[in-house]
This record gives structure tokens, C-alpha cells and sequence, in this order.
């Protein structure tokens, strides 16, 4: 433990007198320990608020830009951490939670900046907010506010844990620093668990019926931090198990791509060995091939199964709204596709940080961050706390942030749901006149087998370019990252 408070105190040192002179260090590690738990610990969310991280707060963006670097915090800690401070499950221990401490400074989970944070009564009142297909006019109407606010502390929030049980082969004991695509992506499918179970009507609440709140535990806990492929088939863990096939570890980045064949490949394992079998046998996930949903393909899938009509379907699209940033002519189509009632959101971001977008107002996004770092929780007792899973501060962003690459979700649970699903996206993409004829995805009659065939030099795997970088860290290691683009 001492061990651990030096390298707190020295790290804290090593940037305070560059970065942060509001930060005042007290003279005794006991006391240094207290107040950074303090800082930790402290989280910005309130009733009724948003965090706006637009143009017209940019000291969020002046501090975050104000830290060291990931890297840099790595470097600091592998020269700082020698072996004869400790074992190396102690040096490791430190190093997960310095990397947290980062990444809650570096994304606004603090409340260093109280001006940060506005009441929604001060934004505008011209521009209703959408959230998952429901509209909330916001002017001179505080139910609105209170109905919205309800709204979106019922969607299930993930974030970076640390403390769960090591990783197989790697070891890790956090997901803080590479992970935040993998809980957007939990994030996704728990959503598309709670239409499916729950209803998108459905509100939670402490006084819940004790039904609805067995479910909702239920659903937390099949993305609980458990190796257990019965119990929770959705961990991080499992997620990164079913990721080795593609060659990814513990630590490596995933793009929106790669998250959403975790996610079909999870739910197919599921169905065959997890407790609530018979929940993931009535589901299925379909992800699109070149920015293409193929309707036969979708109809082969849920009706695969002779004893089930229909399976419910779960559409993951990765997208690619431009080059180095989103094409501004894609973000009148971004907004219809948010406002259907079937949209599951949209998961997107680039190496270092990912975030779940779930609505917007007039030029900004409303999204879920899971980059704030929170002790694992253990899901096996019987009344654990939910509360850590529901985010209370609605956080927005301008769309020119939102990273190219990206995955789209839809919800169909049931035939009727995806013959007008069909109906209604074809009319929005095609509807775009400023898409220039490339829509942001496309609905095809057909397979995609018999196009393969047709075009046997045009498949898919030929039609991705993957981009891989090699970064030298401070500390003289190489580490990889990669990123993958559909070829249109």
C-alpha cells in the first residue's frame, strides 16, 4: 500500500506543477492517498443537468489537452515503479489505477470545472431533444425535462472496471485505457436485451415492480465482469475470448467493426450453453456486409430455427461517414436514423476513445461515456447495487466529434417490425440529397452469397482495408493499433 501512495503522490507531483496548479498536494502520503480518493471518488452527475462539451465550454477540452498522454502516464510509471518497490501484481495494481485516475481527469469525471456543467433550463428551447426514437420538446416544460432525464438514466451504462478477475493469458485485471469500445458495444446489446424483455416504455426506478427488477438484474449480469460463460456471456472477458480468433488480446484497441462480430459471436455461443439459453435461442444478431443489409439474408436467419417463427433480430451496420472526420452531409441522416423508434444508437470513435450515442439536440449529440472507472461489482450477490449501471448526467457533444468510423444498431423483434424497418430506412437514406448517391447504408433484396458469386473479385474481406499503425511509446515499447475501412 505504501508502495502504491508513493507512486500517487510522485505522479500527482510530476504533473501538478505543469498542468494543474488547482490541485493542492497535502504534505503526508496519508493525507495525499485521501485526497486523490477524494477526487476519484467525486462524480459530476446531478438530476436534471447536461454536460455540454460543445463550443460554448471548451475548458473541458483545455484540461483534458493539458494531461500527459496515455503513453507518457506509462512511461512515467514503468520508470517510477521499480522491482524492489514491490511485487508485480502491486506495480500492476498501481499502474490500473493511475491509468483510471487519468482517464476520469481526461474525460471531465471530476468537478474541477464547476462552470462545466449547465442545467437543462439554460439550453435552448427551440430544439427538442431525441433520445432512442422519443422526442422531448424541452421549452418552458419542466415534465418534459423530468420525463427526459427518466428516460435516460434507465439506459444501462457500462464503464471501465477495475478489480474483476485476472484475464486469461494477459492477466489484466482493468479494462481503463483500451476497453471503452468494448462497453459501448455492452451497452448496444443491453439496450436491445431491455426492448426485447422490458419494452422500450419501460422506466427504471427504486420502487420497480419486483418482476421488471429481476429482469434488469438479470441483464446486468449477463455483462457482469465474469469470465463465467453461463453467467455472464457477455463480459469483457467473453469479448475478448471470442476476439483471439481475429488475433486481438487484452489491451489491444477494437473498432466498431470488430465490437460487433464480438457481439454476434457472443450471443451465438450463448444460445447453446448460457443459464437464459432460452432467451438467446429466440435472437439473433446480423451484421451488415459493405454498409449492405441483405433482406433474404435477415429472413434465413430468424427463420433458421423450425421451432421458432421468428427470431428477433438485433442489426449491428458498421458505417463509414467519411475520411478523417464525419461528413457533414451524413448528419441530417444521422438525426432521422436516431429519432426512429428502433434505433438502438451508435457506437463509434477512434483508438483511445469510444462513446454510445443515443440521441441529440439541434447540433449536438447526447451520448454515454464509459471511460470513468468504478470498482467491479459483484453480481453474484443477491441484492448487489445497480446503481453504478445508470448514468445520471447527460453529456453532449457537437457532431463535428463524432469519429467516421462507426457502428449503427436497429431492434426488429418481430417480422412486421422489420418489414417496416425496411421501409422507413430506405425512404431515409435514399431520401438524403446531400449524400451525393452514397447513402449511409444500404438495404439490398437478395444474399449476399449470390452477389459474392456474381462479383466473385468484390467480397467483403477484399472490400476492407485495415490500416495498422506501430507507435513507439516513451518507454521504448511498440505498441499496435489498427483501424478497418469499408472500401465503398
Amino acid at each position: 500500500m505504501a508502495a502504491m501512495t508513493d507512486a500517487y503522490m510522485s505522479f500527482l507531483q510530476g504533473i501538478n506543477s505543469r498542468s494543474f496548479p488547482r490541485i493542492k498536494l497535502r504534505s503526508s502520503s496519508a493525507q495525499a492517498s485521501s485526497c486523490l480518493n477524494d477526487s476519484l471518488q467525486h462524480r459530476c452527475h446531478s438530476q436534471e443537468s447536461f454536460v455540454d462539451l460543445g463550443e460554448e465550454n471548451q475548458d473541458v477540452f483545455r484540461r483534458s489537452t493539458s494531461l500527459p498522454s496515455l503513453d507518457q502516464v506509462d512511461g512515467y510509471l514503468s520508470n517510477s515503479l521499480s522491482p524492489g518497490q514491490g511485487q508485480e501484481s502491486t506495480s500492476e495494481a498501481v499502474k490500473n489505477r493511475v491509468r483510471g485516475w487519468w482517464a476520469n481527469m481526461k474525460y471531465g469525471w471530476n468537478a474541477m470545472n464547476s462552470g462545466a456543467q449547465i442545467d437543462i433550463s439554460d439550453l435552448s428551447g427551440a430544439d427538442p431533444i431525441y433520445l432512442l426514437g422519443h422526442v422531448y420538446h424541452n421549452k418552458n416544460n419542466s415534465a418534459s425535462f423530468k420525463n427526459f432525464f427518466a428516460d435516460f438514466s434507465t439506459r444501462l451504462w457500462f464503464t471501465y472496471r477495475q478489480d474483476f478477475q485476472p484475464m486469461q493469458s494477459t492477466g489484466h485485471t482493468s479494462d481503463s485505457g483500451w476497453g471503452c469500445m468494448l462497453r459501448s458495444a455492452q451497452m448496444m446489446l443491453a439496450e436491445a436485451f431491455i426492448f426485447h424483455l422490458l419494452g422500450r416504455q419501460w422506466r427504471w426506478c427504486p420502487q420497480q415492480q419486483q418482476q421488471e427488477h429481476g429482469v434488469h438484474r438479470k441483464i446486468i449480469k449477463w455483462f457482469s465482469d465474469d469470465p463465467d460463460t453461463t453467467e455472464a456471456p457477455f463480459s469483457v472477458h467473453n469479448m475478448v475470448r471470442a476476439a483471439a480468433h481475429c488475433g486481438k488480446k487484452a489491451g489491444d484497441w477494437f473498432g466498431p467493426s470488430t465490437a460487433a462480430y464480438l457481439l454476434k459471436r457472443c450471443l451465438e455461443e450463448a444460445a447453446g450453453v448460457a443459464d437464459s439459453k432460452e432467451i438467446f435461442e429466440q435472437m439473433a444478431i446480423y451484421v451488415a456486409q459493405d454498409c449492405t443489409i441483405y433482406t433474404q439474408d435477415v429472413l434465413d436467419l430468424c427463420t433458421s430455427d423450425p421451432n421458432i417463427e421468428w427470431k428477433s433480430v438485433v442489426l449491428l451496420i458498421p458505417v463509414r461517414l467519411g475520411g478523417e472526420r464525419v461528413n457533414v452531409n451524413y448528419i441530417h441522416c444521422i438525426k432521422e436514423i436516431l429519432a426512429y423508434q428502433n434505433c438502438l444508437g451508435i457506437i463509434g470513435g477512434k483508438p483511445r476513445h469510444s462513446l454510445y450515442f443515443v440521441g441529440f439536440q439541434g447540433k449536438k449529440l447526447v451520448y454515454l461515456d464509459p471511460h470513468y472507472l468504478q470498482k467491479t461489482t459483484d453480481t453474484s450477490r443477491l441484492n448487489f447495487s445497480v446503481n453504478s449501471f445508470h448514468c445520471t448526467t447527460a453529456r453532449k457533444v457537437s457532431f463535428s466529434k463524432l469519429d467516421p468510423s462507426a457502428t449503427i444498431g436497429f431492434y426488429c423483434k418481430t417480422r412486421r417490425d422489420f418489414e417496416s424497418f425496411q421501409s422507413i430506412m430506405q425512404s431515409v437514406t435514399e431520401s438524403c440529397p446531400q449524400n451525393q448517391g452514397y447513402p449511409v447504408f444500404i438495404i439490398s433484396e437478395g444474399s449476399s452469397a449470390l452477389v459474392n458469386q456474381l462479383n466473385p473479385l468484390e467480397t467483403s474481406q477484399e472490400r476492407i482495408l485495415r490500416v495498422h499503425r506501430n507507435i513507439i511509446t516513451p518507454q521504448g515499447t511498440v505498441r499496435r493499433e489498427s483501424e478497418e475501412y469499408v472500401v465503398l
